[in-house]
């Protein structure tokens, strides 16, 4: 019998006591003792349960620790069926440095200008919807779905930067598919070692941007009226991103942020 570690799977951080290892797949990090991740990296060079237990861990313990890393989804088996693959686009590890000079300019950025950017874009622009002409024809629905993941990739890397600022491991950015349909994510550790302020602001950092992405897309519509179709539709895009990430009542930034707020548990 061979297990193999995941290639999915990521140390994050390492102590005298644990290791914090990442999954990819599930999205989840597992906290591990030392002598456990030992046996993690022996299944890794395929070694059968007998080369490891000739390496004096316990033959029980190493079925044992199997069964539980199989379960977590840590380890590869022939009999689990391969779960839908994410795809990182963004190593959150490497990019998302709370020292490096522009991730902090971005992080002011993101908290402060979004609400004066919108109000200066509804100050110079007065839509006039009638004149709006817009059709569901093929291009229209392609520039749609291209600015939702633009929208929404602007959303998660701005809950980075602020997370990586109030000393959240940033792990990944990446893609995956619900039911065929393409979405963001952004996975962090460490969010349950900083106070409720700080949760806030990695919560609401998505809303901000999209804020004053629409606040942007307002002057650009001044500077170029002749956009009027393409810059519509993007704004109309992200007024639907923060509306539905305001809602409470489905896993949005504004569900977290209410549960904090109750001092719940997220």
């Amino acid at each position: 019998m061979k297990s193999y570690m995941k290639n999915d799977i990521t140390v994050i951080k390492q102590d005298e006591e644990v290791v914090v290892v990442y999954n990819r797949n599930n999205r989840n990090t597992y906290k591990i003792g030392h002598k456990e991740f030992e046996i993690l990296n022996l299944l890794n060079k395929a070694n059968t349960i007998d080369d490891i237990y000739d390496s004096n861990f316990s033959k029980d313990y190493i079925i044992h620790l199997i069964n539980t890393f199989s379960e977590v989804g840590l380890i590869n088996e022939k009999s689990i069926k391969k779960r839908f693959r994410n795809w990182k686009l963004i190593d959150g590890i490497e990019v998302f440095k709370s020292k490096k000079l522009f991730i902090k300019i971005l992080y002011y950025i993101i908290l402060f200008l979004p609400i004066p950017l919108l109000f200066i874009g509804i100050s110079l622009v007065k839509f006039n919807f009638n004149s709006v002409v817009f059709s569901f024809n093929f291009i229209n629905i392609i520039c749609a779905l291209i600015f939702a993941l633009i929208s929404t990739l602007l959303h998660e890397i701005s809950h980075g930067i602020v997370a990586a600022i109030n000393n959240v491991y940033v792990i990944e950015i990446g893609l995956k598919f619900n039911h065929f349909i393409p979405t963001m994510y952004t996975s962090l550790y460490g969010m349950e070692y900083i106070n409720n302020k700080r949760k806030i602001l990695v919560y609401i950092a998505g809303i901000l941007s999209d804020i004053g992405l629409i606040g942007i897309s307002l002057i650009l519509y001044r500077a170029f009226p002749s956009l009027d179709n393409i810059l519509f539709l993007y704004i109309f895009i992200e007024i639907l991103s923060v509306i539905s990430n305001l809602c409470i009542f489905m896993q949005t930034d504004g569900y977290k942020i209410f549960k904090v707020l109750l001092g719940e548990d997220i």
